[in-house]
């Protein structure tokens, strides 16, 4: 399990990664609090989801 602040780490790491480029990055928390989405999708992730997960609702993969 990475920690809050580790998960933003990586989201940069990725984003810095120009072969990384297109890569879609995924919040997922088990501890949601009120407007950790806003701050995930403003930071630069492509979605915010909260567990448990279920597979129908995972968002479709773009085709290539």
């Amino acid at each position: 399990m990475l920690s809050k602040n580790r998960g933003y780490a990586v989201l940069r790491e990725i984003r810095s990664e120009p072969a990384l480029e297109g890569i879609r990055v995924v919040a997922l928390t088990a501890f949601a609090m009120q407007g950790d989405r806003e701050r995930a999708l403003e930071a630069g992730f492509d979605d915010y989801l909260t567990k448990p997960v279920s597979v129908a609702n995972l968002p479709a993969q773009e085709p290539e």
